[in-house]
């Protein structure tokens, strides 16, 4: 059954992938229009790059950015968006300059602390990358249960004793987000990856309970 559902998969998404180019199609065209009228709103070049971005259209989706970085130079958000282009494009360095000079302006901005965080993640510093998901999670307005999930494997995947670490931070999350399911399973397998099974079955029971309520 399952093999079933994978081999249907993509079947059941091609529909959803459509409709979703098509709105991202009918956001560009009105974006086009505005810009015939305001060729020098960085905004209208923002909102068009990021529409790019998501449509994997790396050229056309940079142009607009850098065109926004001109008609604003002060203003970080375009470097926000230009490391995610960056990112999703594979480009490394790239991304983890825009997401420094991002950073630098904006020490307190969760998104790009997390966005920070993961760049250190892709390039194996693992040391780093915890550190920025610390900032993120402290700054994240409302808490966010992907930050603890995505740091708790950050951390783990340092292994040994670094999973003991990684479960204190999925319970900090969980004191502050209540049973909250992605949390309580990823905590759930590194009790068992460290032996501690009765410590896993005991989670496990206490997300159940709360199900029932």
């Amino acid at each position: 059954m399952r093999l079933l559902l994978y081999s249907l998969l993509p079947l059941l998404l091609a529909p959803l992938s459509g409709a979703f180019h098509e709105a991202l199609a009918r956001e560009i065209a009105k974006l086009d229009q505005l810009l015939l009228e305001r060729p020098a709103d960085a905004e209208l070049h923002r909102r068009r790059g990021d529409a790019y971005r998501r449509m994997r259209r790396w050229p056309e989706a940079l142009a607009d950015l850098n065109a926004a970085a001109r008609h604003a130079p002060d203003d970080p958000e375009t470097l926000y968006l230009l490391a995610r282009l960056f990112t999703d494009s594979g480009w490394e360095r790239k991304a983890r300059g825009a997401a420094d000079a991002f950073v630098a302006q904006r020490p307190k901005d969760a998104r790009g602390r997390a966005l920070r965080a993961r760049i250190h993640a892709a390039a194996g510093d693992g040391a780093a990358a915890e550190l920025d998901f610390d900032a993120a999670i402290a700054h994240a307005t409302p808490a966010d249960p992907d930050l603890y999930v995505q740091r708790a494997r950050v951390v783990a995947g340092r292994g040994g004793e670094h999973r003991v670490r990684a479960l204190a931070g999925l319970d900090a999350g969980i004191t502050t987000l209540g049973q909250a399911p992605g949390l309580v399973h990823l905590a759930i397998e590194l009790e068992m990856q460290l032996g501690r099974f009765d410590a896993a079955l005991a989670r496990h029971d206490t997300l159940a309970s709360f199900a029932r309520r």
